[in-house]
């Protein structure tokens, strides 16, 4: 199943995102969502980390997977999130794609709310980064892995294993690699 496409938001850059996600995976951290190989436990985080507005009424609704047929799991403008039974369930038992899909969920919430009752669907001359799909992804990347842990392991684990030590399918960590790679290059010049 293919995603919607996103609506179209504030343009951010890697390095804004990067921060969103830094100060997550700080607070995790701190909150003990984050056990000691750094793989952030994405469902306790959005469940019991204060990161969703509970106080009013917002906050984490597992659906029927039914009620959301063309979607894994959706953010609506109040910051809840809706996410299909099966979505929820796999990623509670540590499925690299459903923990994905939370992550990106939870960027929404963090970088869109203000935004998305005012969304504007993209369309082809919409820059990627001002495309709410493109920054949640990036989010989700950046907080299930991000650079401060792969300095610690790469080059002494293989991206399969960096994959696994952090519950990141194997694809997320190569784009993951490739994109630290590319930045501690473009560093070094």
């Amino acid at each position: 199943m293919e995603r919607n496409n996103g609506f179209e938001v504030k343009p951010m850059s890697t390095n804004d995102i990067s921060i969103y996600s830094s100060i997550t995976w700080e607070v995790a951290r701190q909150k003990n969502f984050v056990n000691a190989d750094g793989c952030v436990d994405i469902v306790g985080l959005i469940e019991n980390g204060g990161i969703l507005d509970t106080d009013v009424g917002c906050g984490l609704s597992i659906v029927d997977d039914k009620a959301l047929p063309n979607a894994y799991a959706m953010t609506f403008a109040d910051g809840s999130i809706q996410v299909r039974e099966s979505v929820y369930n796999a990623a509670c038992d540590g499925d690299a794609r459903s923990r994905f899909t939370l992550a990106h969920e939870l960027g929404h919430v963090l970088m869109h709310k203000k935004q998305i009752g005012m969304a504007r669907a993209i369309n082809a001359s919409t820059k990627p980064f001002c495309d709410s799909e493109w920054q949640a992804n990036e989010f989700a990347g950046r907080l299930l892995l991000p650079d401060d842990e792969l300095k610690k392991v790469i080059g002494r684990q293989e991206p399969y294993e960096i994959a696994k030590t952090y519950g990141v399918s194997y694809e997320c960590a190569s784009i993951r690699i490739d994109k630290f790679k590319k930045k501690t290059r473009m560093l070094l010049q």
